[in-house]
């Protein structure tokens, strides 16, 4: 189960990521939902990723996971009302979690496979 979860990590946080580019790039619509679909997947993949790695030992990165899990959807949507290139502070704050959270996945996943 974990090494489908890193799976869905990887692929789906580089699919949110240039789609997520997309739309800053272009300001189209079209581009939101998918974004807002893929980050939430990649949430959700964390989130279970810190509960695996909290009930094999390792405490600190799990809870990690959790609040990364919880604040990077929480960071995209401070961008709501979409204005596009007037909330620069936010957008990086929110591209750094994303990139932060297939990272900190990363290390979950070796919690897990080491016990």
């Amino acid at each position: 189960m974990a090494k489908t979860l890193i799976m869905l990590v990887r692929v789906l946080g580089l699919a949110a990521i240039v789609v997520g580019i997309l739309l800053w790039v272009t300001s189209k619509r079209p581009y939101f939902w998918p974004h807002i679909g893929l980050g939430s997947c990649v949430a959700a993949a964390v989130f279970v990723l810190a509960v695996l790695a909290m009930t094999k030992g390792d405490v600190v990165a799990g809870v990690a996971g959790l609040l990364l899990a919880i604040l990077l959807p929480l960071v995209g949507f401070m961008q709501l009302p979409m204005v596009f290139h007037a909330m620069g502070a936010v957008q990086a704050a929110h591209i750094a979690l994303g990139l932060l959270a297939i990272g900190l996945a990363e290390r979950l996943y070796s919690a897990i496979r080491r016990v």
